[in-house]
C-alpha cells in the first residue's frame, strides 16, 4: 500500500508539471476618442486649458503626466508591450515621454497651424499630411529588456512622464493605449488532468481490494 502510494503522488507531481501557457493581452486605455476633447487625456490630466470653446481638450502644459493601471496578477512572462497615443498640435512640437527616468521616445506633433476644432484618434483630414489639423498617431515598442519598464509593466501601474521638448505650444491628446502580450500562469493540460483523474480511480479501486 505504501508503495502504491509513493507512485500516486509521484504521479500527481509529474502530471502537474506538464502544463501549457495561455497566451493573452491586457489592453489599458488613458482618456477617450472624444469629438470635442471633453473626455481627452489632455483635457482629464492637463491643468493649463487653453482656447476656445470649441476646442476643449487643447493644454498648453509643458508636462503632462498620466497613469495606466490595471489587473498584473496573471503575468508569468511579458512577450512585448505597446503605447500608443496621437497628439494634436499647433506648433510642431515633441513630447518625450518616459518611465521611471526611462526614455520611451519622443511623439510627433503636427506641422503648423493654431487650435482649432477638435479632431479624433487618428483623424487627419489633409491627406495624411498634418499641418496643425488633424490627430497624429505615436507608436512606441517599449523595451521589457529594461528592469526598470519590465517590473513597472509587472506591477500593474506605469506611469508615463511627458515633457514638452520641443515647443508644442498649444497640444492635446485623445487617448493613450497601452498594450501587453504575456504568458499567463501555467494550467494543466486537459490531458493531465485526465490522467490525474484516471490515477485517483485505480487508487480507489486498490484500496477496495
Amino acid at each position: 500500500m505504501e508503495a502504491t502510494k509513493r507512485c500516486f503522488f509521484i504521479l500527481v507531481i509529474v502530471i502537474m508539471s506538464i502544463s501549457t501557457a495561455q497566451a493573452d493581452q491586457i489592453v489599458s486605455l488613458v482618456g477617450a476618442d472624444s469629438p470635442t476633447g471633453l473626455t481627452s487625456l489632455s483635457r482629464l490630466f492637463g491643468s493649463d486649458l487653453c482656447c476656445t470653446a470649441e476646442a476643449d481638450g487643447w493644454i498648453t502644459d509643458p508636462t503632462l503626466d498620466w497613469t495606466h493601471t490595471f489587473d498584473a496578477s496573471g503575468i508569468q512572462t511579458i512577450n512585448s508591450a505597446t503605447l500608443v497615443f496621437d497628439i494634436l498640435d499647433a506648433d510642431a512640437g515633441n513630447l518625450t515621454v518616459s518611465n521611471g527616468g526611462i526614455t520611451i521616445g519622443s511623439a510627433i506633433g503636427g506641422s503648423t497651424g493654431g487650435p482649432g476644432a477638435w479632431h479624433q484618434f487618428g483623424d487627419n483630414p489633409n491627406g495624411g499630411v498634418d499641418n496643425g489639423d488633424g490627430s497624429v498617431v505615436n507608436t512606441f515598442v517599449l523595451n521589457i529588456s529594461n528592469t526598470t519598464i519590465l517590473n513597472n509593466l509587472l506591477s500593474g501601474s506605469f506611469a508615463v512622464n511627458g515633457v514638452n521638448t520641443n515647443n508644442l505650444g498649444a497640444y492635446g491628446i485623445n487617448q493613450a493605449i497601452l498594450t501587453i502580450e504575456f504568458d499567463a500562469a501555467t494550467v494543466p493540460e486537459p490531458g493531465s488532468l485526465f490522467l490525474l483523474g484516471f490515477a485517483m480511480l485505480g487508487l480507489a479501486f486498490r484500496r477496495r481490494k
